[in-house]
């Protein structure tokens, strides 16, 4: 017998609203929202959006930070059977447009602290709303909470159409190249939502800090999870390592999630914790040192890999939950096992397409294959890994980062992690740079922890390298500046590369 009923996030926030009506759902600088305040506040937003002449599959395009708005509008916008389109609003101004154009959408809902608004110019959107007047105020924009003041809003939140109903559009981060459009239906939002608050311990005590953008693949879908368990959701305007601290303390957070480039940051500030919280981390590598300093703070880091494609997490650490004192079979940086939404998991040689070994060593190109990705075929993610005898998986490096010397493959991934075992380093990067008899060699940047003299440091750390990897794996130069990286802490290697070739070249 079918069940016709389609699977929709926007269950989540229903059932919260029936059986949790007064627990605390947002925590924001609006102050606190509760499941019932929310249902309402998105029923109105939905009516109004619909009012405005939002049809079934029209995006609305939002570039915000991390705020209420931003998270109430990933339920409003579905409810209305539109798109949610969440833009990164640190995009150069070039790509910005461009993204814009290409989703033809009538209402823009921005926060102009973040968005220039000489570029409307460029665009035809008909309404433009400001989710932060304070931030500055405008003929152009109207105020955000003019969309609260429907009257006689539905109050039930209606199902999509078809469970298949396009539900999100974001973009890939650009590491290696020009950022990618990615679609998901409501379909997998519920089941990569279900499989986040499985796989990662969610329950209605749940308290989670938004440090990861939600912009940024829905934010790994934990924007419908926490929901989903009727959990709290906590929004700060400032991600800096002191307002993180404060947050963690002052609000009781259980778990948040940042890429390890945030949390390096955030053990490397101090500060103390009044309590143990979970980190959710993944998206770069994860240093072994990181994870031993977060350790000793009383932050439990849980490693996890996935891909836009794959709707956020498609493996994860399970023996970061194991207690230190347990003993923990599995290094702390391997990205673990496939969880609930991924039904296959597979490491092949990119020339052969046959499985690698499970030897640990022996690397391949992942590929992904489950209910939340884009395709009903296997993803290659152009990631390549090694598969360990249990099962877990270990990424080493991208299909384009990977350095082809004359004795073949290397990984840049597992460079960095000796780089960044010498004292004096905070973050650290290696690129490939061709040597003139046209031989590719590793070429490390470095950012070094404060008030290190950098003129004493870079042949330290090449004989420091010397001590710990193969001759052709050492970097044969250091430099020492800041790296570039997405909003999402991601390097981005591809101006690395090409910052590489000019030093080179002078």
């Amino acid at each position: 017998m079918n069940n016709p009923t389609p699977l929709t996030p926007l269950h989540f926030l229903a059932r919260g609203n029936s059986f949790f009506g007064h627990h605390p759902a947002v925590v924001s600088n609006h102050g606190t929202v509760s499941y019932c305040g929310l249902h309402s506040r998105v029923c109105r937003i939905a009516a109004s959006l619909v009012g405005l002449g939002i049809t079934p599959g029209e995006k609305v395009v939002v570039i915000t930070n991390n705020c209420l708005e931003m998270l109430e509008l990933h339920y409003a916008i579905p409810a209305a059977h539109g798109v949610v389109t969440a833009l990164n609003p640190y995009l150069d101004n070039q790509t910005l447009i461009r993204q814009l154009k290409a989703c033809h959408a009538k209402v823009l809902i921005i926060d102009p602290g973040l968005f220039d608004p000489q570029l409307l110019g460029q665009l035809t959107v008909s309404h433009v709303y400001a989710t932060n007047t304070a931030a500055g105020v405008s003929d152009t924009f109207l105020p955000y909470e003019t969309l609260l003041d429907t009257a006689g809003a539905e109050s039930l939140l209606p199902d999509p159409l078809d469970e298949f109903e396009t539900i999100s559009q974001f973009y890939t981060s650009g590491t290696t190249g020009d950022p990618k459009p990615v679609s998901h239906s409501h379909r997998s939002a519920y089941i990569a939502a279900l499989s986040n608050a499985l796989s990662f311990r969610l329950e209605p005590t749940t308290v989670m800090l938004w440090t990861w953008p939600m912009f940024h693949s829905n934010g790994l879908s934990f924007i419908w999870a926490v929901t989903a368990v009727a959990g709290t959701h906590v929004c700060i305007p400032s991600t800096t390592p002191a307002d993180i601290v404060n947050a963690l303390n002052k609000f009781n957070i259980s778990v948040f999630c940042c890429p390890p480039s945030t949390l390096g940051e955030l053990v490397a500030y101090g500060g103390k914790l009044s309590g143990n919280v979970t980190c959710i981390t993944g998206g770069a590598p994860l240093p072994r040192s990181i994870v031993e300093q977060a350790n000793t703070r009383g932050i439990r880091v849980i490693h996890q890999y996935g891909a836009s494609e794959a709707f956020g997490p498609a493996t994860i650490n399970w023996d970061g939950f194991i207690d230190q004192n347990e003993g923990q079979p599995s290094d702390p940086t391997w990205q673990g096992k496939p969880t609930p939404a991924i039904q296959q998991l597979n490491i092949v040689d990119p020339d052969l397409g046959t499985p690698v070994p499970r030897d640990g060593t022996s690397l391949g190109e992942i590929r992904l294959r489950g209910s939340t990705l884009m395709q009903d075929d296997w993803l290659n993610t152009g990631d390549l890994g090694s598969w360990h005898e249990d099962g877990s998986i270990e990424v080493k490096d991208r299909v384009n980062d990977a350095i082809r010397t004359e004795q073949g493959y290397v990984s840049s991934i597992e460079i960095e992690n000796v780089i960044y075992q010498h004292p004096t380093v905070q973050a650290a990067a290696v690129v490939a740079i061709e040597n003139p008899a046209g031989v590719f060699q590793p070429c490390a940047f470095v950012e070094l922890a404060e008030d290190t003299d950098k003129t004493s440091w870079d042949e330290s750390i090449i004989e420091f390298c010397e001590k710990r990897l193969p001759r052709h794996q050492v970097p044969c130069k250091v430099y020492f500046e800041s790296l570039p990286t997405t909003a999402t802490g991601k390097v981005q290697k591809r101006l690395l590369r090409a910052r590489a070739r000019v030093l080179a070249a002078n």
